[in-house]
């Protein structure tokens, strides 16, 4: 496995058996200052003004913690993104699924202002493809894609609680999906929807400040902060398909299954569509073709027959 460091922080260039690109805990060994903002350490960015930066020990026994809110940006932003850029390479099989994970806190506000906080992927040509955001007026869950609907999940969360948050993505079906704990709060939602390019660039932490006059004194934490490359989804193996060749003197009816080299099939018969009775169990050949005769069909006024993978349920006609 190769390993190159950026800015004391661990990239992992994947590999067929690697699937930890990038993890951070913020820790002081990692090169992290608690006296400094957290953008302008270790490559992280930052677009817009107000607080963020590293505490300690907000999370019992987990070290540091990175944060954005709190402090007041300047006057009329209301909009500060904090991010790693990772303008992943557009390989397929690398970078086709990842998964994002972090543990989170949003804390309360002290002087009845709530903002939003979020969690928004942008592509490498900087162009933001979703967010998913926590309402800390309301406590509810929804998320933001590239067209800007805006959709309310029935998902909610408390404030002052730490939540482990995972989003996964897979470009090349153009869905994510996000779970917080084992709560499924977003499922196979698009990634993009105005033919933007499907790659990642970076998956920013959000303070969207809802009245730039009377921000919230609310911050969100974040630790344990992972981007993690899936396998592919393994692609589902082609039906099988059947075709009735001939009906022959003795009144049986050949039969053609043809479906993948060398797989092994099975043909079934049924004279209601209810009963299925096995009547071959074969492998093709190279071709990927099998010939069956089924000689009980002039027992029967009619034969409805099917063919299917022996290891799976899965059938043709």
């Amino acid at each position: 496995m190769a390993l190159v460091v950026l800015g004391g922080l661990g990239w992992v260039q994947a590999q067929e058996t690697d699937d930890l690109l990038f993890s951070t805990g913020f820790e002081l060994e990692e090169g992290y200052d608690p006296g400094l903002t957290l953008a302008g350490q270790n490559g992280w960015l930052a677009h817009g003004t107000g607080g963020n930066g590293l505490v300690v020990n907000y999370f019992p026994g987990q070290g540091q913690q990175a944060f954005v809110g709190f402090t007041a940006p300047e006057p009329g932003d209301n909009l500060l993104n904090v991010f790693y850029p990772f303008n992943l390479p557009g390989n397929a099989d690398l970078y086709s699924r990842l998964r994002f994970s972090t543990t989170m806190l949003i804390v309360d506000s002290g002087n009845q202002h709530y903002d939003d906080f979020r969690w928004s992927v942008y592509n490498s040509d900087g162009i933001k493809l979703f967010s998913l955001d926590f309402d800390n007026r309301d406590l509810a869950i929804g998320y933001i894609l590239d067209n800007d609907q805006y959709v309310i999940t029935n998902a909610r969360f408390q404030t002052n609680t730490v939540y482990g948050l995972s989003i996964d993505m897979d470009f090349n079906r153009n869905a994510w999906s996000a779970r917080l704990d084992d709560q499924p709060v977003v499922l196979s939602a698009p990634i993009a929807t105005r033919g933007q390019a499907l790659n990642f660039g970076d998956v920013d932490a959000v303070w969207s400040i809802r009245n730039p006059q009377r921000p919230g004194d609310n911050y969100m934490l974040f630790d344990n902060f992972k981007l993690l490359s899936l396998p592919p989804e393994p692609q589902p193996k082609p039906l099988p398909s059947l075709a009735v060749l001939a009906k022959l003197e003795d009144g049986s009816f050949l039969l053609s299954i043809r479906g993948e080299p060398l797989a092994t099939y099975a043909v079934d018969v049924t004279t209601n569509m209810v009963h299925w009775i096995p009547l071959e169990t074969n492998r093709t050949t190279a071709e990927g073709v099998f010939l069956y005769k089924d000689v009980t069909a002039s027992m029967f006024p009619s034969s409805y027959y099917r063919a299917r993978a022996t290891e799976a349920a899965a059938s043709g006609k």
